[in-house]
């Protein structure tokens, strides 16, 4: 019987008073979709519409709310919010097809940013190199030296895994995509025409099953992932698979991963990409971790969970 819904004897009914007052789920998909079509999103309905059809279209920030309230309340009015992603196989061929299928950007256009970043524009520039500087900084600071080896997950055209090779570091860099792959064989050949001779590999491989990478397990002194947890199909399960991949006493740094509202904000990129966009709070992480076999767990961001400041993390294997 329902905790709702109880009897006590033949006749008599009693029924749960919160559970009276709650607006049912069909009123509240009826009341987003009246706001969706009133004037009132009339701006984040354009906006939208101008945003699908090419992915580089200028938003402000204040038109990214516009315009991303906007899906919310229409897709939560279909049933389609929030996401939720079923379909391994769906969700792998979308991660997989990002470059080739944003809106209004050819896949050449696609593979020059990512030939490029981080230098896109000094801001971008500015905020990406101060971040590999602190991923350098925390592992060194614990005993993750040049000459060591390190695993990259979801490391996109591998910008970040070429310069830990050009400091020495024995790197394999990881992504679901061939074209990332593609992308990332072209720096290693762009190091060996300057007379470097990088121990750097890029590969094609899933984040949950890492560690089936033939030679994986127990191979690696650290692992890192830099804004790209979040896109994993099952990330408990590719912090399961992480952990497999490390030496005893390995590190792992999880860097720059969102937070909870993340889901919100930056749900309009999902719909664009098709792809995950989901966030973490720190508690759910800090409880992965330690199903997973890590210990010694450090939360260097944010010093109390929060809805919006990024994750970093770092955890060492038991």
């Amino acid at each position: 019987m329902s905790d709702n819904l109880r009897t006590s004897g033949p006749s008599k009914l009693t029924i749960n008073p919160k559970t009276e007052m709650r607006p049912s789920k069909g009123l509240l998909r009826r009341l987003a979709g009246i706001c969706a079509s009133s004037f009132l999103c009339r701006k984040g309905r354009r906006l939208w519409e101008a945003n699908s059809a090419h992915w580089n279209y200028g938003l402000s920030k204040l038109e990214k709310l516009w315009c991303g309230g906007y899906i919310i309340l229409s897709d939560y009015a279909e049933g389609i919010f929030p996401p939720r992603f079923e379909d391994q196989t769906k969700a792998y061929e979308n991660e997989i097809n990002y470059d080739a299928s944003l809106p209004g950007v050819t896949l050449q256009e696609a593979q020059r940013s990512l030939s490029t970043k981080p230098f896109w524009n000094a801001r971008a520039c500015s905020k990406y190199l101060a971040e590999f500087c602190r991923i350098y900084s925390l592992l060194e600071d614990r005993g993750i030296k040049p000459g060591q080896r390190l695993l990259e997950l979801g490391c996109g055209g591998g910008w970040m895994a070429e310069y830990f090779a050009i400091a020495g570091y024995s790197v394999v860099g990881t992504t679901i995509s061939h074209y990332d792959v593609a992308v990332g064989n072209k720096k290693v050949e762009a190091m060996r025409c300057k007379g470097l001779s990088p121990d750097l590999k890029f590969l094609a491989w899933p984040m949950e099953s890492i560690d089936q990478i033939p030679g994986a397990r127990g191979a690696f002194d650290a692992v890192y992932v830099y804004q790209a947890l979040h896109h994993a199909y099952d990330w408990r399960k590719t912090l399961r698979a992480t952990a497999a991949t490390l030496t005893p006493g390995g590190r792992l740094l999880l860097a720059s991963e969102p937070n909870r509202l993340h889901k919100f904000i930056s749900y309009r990129v999902a719909r664009l990409s098709r792809t995950h966009e989901i966030g973490f709070s720190r508690s759910e992480l800090v409880q992965a971790l330690r199903a997973s076999e890590f210990g010694s767990i450090e939360i260097l961001q944010p010093k109390f969970d929060n809805w919006v400041t990024y994750h970093w993390i770092t955890a060492r294997k038991l």
